[in-house]
């Protein structure tokens, strides 16, 4: 695989072969590309690899009420969630999550650092007593809001919070692609959303997503919030190609 860096794709290759050095360029292409994928979406387009990471029960749900919070994957499942954090520069959840289940969003299941910490948060309407703002010396924190309250923003500020200001679409919700070039500005190469399903269908509507992992438990719910919120019909289909299949304990992924 070459150097997808444009200022030095295939340099490298040309002054070995100059000097006499056979190179073969191609091996192991698709594993190549695959360890890769943070790097050279980055380096190509300035903008960070974004995964979503879904969990659900076989009949696609992910709690059985809104605005409340249900743990239904194994514990090898949460332990991977755990892990893959820990690869991604940031970890990104929405305003609900947070002030629902607060979590740390911290590796704590797994050795390994912590990834930055982003809430999209429209109004700035999150709890300064989320725990994970006690967790900042562990790693970064953002709001990304298109609030421009000067109280509320000092307020976070002092407690060493980031505020990314952002602008609303048509919906009024976060503009996505805006949000997604100011976290590459930021030199963040990859980013691990990892809800709620309005936030999940968002970035999926908006074609922002470069990889899906869905985690599927064995329950079944009968009625419940979908892990996706319902498209539009001027939505079209989401595709998914180069699927893989994995079992974690008693889930699938």
């Amino acid at each position: 695989m070459q150097d997808p860096n444009p200022l030095v794709n295939g340099k490298g290759i040309k002054t070995l072969r100059n000097n006499g050095v056979d190179v073969e360029v191609g091996l192991l292409n698709g594993e190549c590309k695959s360890l890769n994928a943070f790097y050279s979406k980055y380096i190509t387009t300035g903008l960070p690899f974004i995964t979503v990471k879904m969990a659900q029960s076989l009949d696609g749900k992910i709690t059985k009420k809104l605005n409340s919070r249900l743990q239904i994957t194994s514990k090898k499942a949460q332990r991977f969630g755990h892990r893959l954090r820990t690869e991604y520069d940031a970890v990104l959840i929405g305003k609900r999550t947070a002030l629902i289940d607060n979590p740390l969003l911290t590796p704590r299941l797994v050795s390994g650092r912590t990834p930055t910490r982003i809430i999209l948060d429209t109004h700035f309407q999150c709890d300064p007593t989320l725990a994970i703002f006690d967790t900042i010396n562990l790693g970064k924190i953002y709001i990304a809001t298109a609030s421009n309250d000067a109280q509320r923003i000092k307020r976070f500020n002092d407690k060493g919070v980031g505020i990314l200001p952002v602008n609303v679409n048509d919906s009024g919700s976060i503009r996505l692609s805006e949000l997604v070039a100011k976290l590459g500005k930021l030199r963040i190469t990859s980013v691990l959303v990892e809800g709620g399903a309005e936030v999940f269908s968002s970035f999926l509507r908006e074609r922002l997503v470069d990889r899906v992992i869905l985690v599927i438990a064995p329950l079944l719910f009968g009625e419940g919030v979908d892990v996706i919120d319902k498209f539009t019909s001027h939505d079209s289909i989401v595709e998914i190609q180069d699927v893989t299949r994995k079992q974690l304990g008693q889930d699938y992924m």
